[in-house]
């Protein structure tokens, strides 16, 4: 058995599909893969282009919450450097 510590989840409460769902944050030891589990586009992006995705508003109503709240965090690092 193997214990996890999720970053964030959410649960949605109102709208037509009742949904739950844990975001992890991941690094990676050695070279990242090119491919993954049939995810189209996979990739590791850096906290410079998840900016650029939110300003694009590339994020679904679901998951641009736990995106702003990782910059966030990002930032709060940053100060108690």
């Amino acid at each position: 058995m193997e214990c996890v510590k999720p970053y964030a989840s959410y649960q949605t409460l109102d709208g037509p599909v009742d949904s739950f769902g844990i975001y992890f944050l991941c690094s990676v030891e050695g070279n990242p893969l090119d491919f993954g589990d049939d995810t189209a586009d996979i990739h590791w992006i850096s906290v410079d282009e998840l900016r650029m995705l939110i300003a694009q508003n590339r994020f679904s109503s679901i998951d641009l919450p736990a995106a702003l709240m990782f910059l966030r965090d990002c930032e709060k690092q940053l100060v108690s450097l």
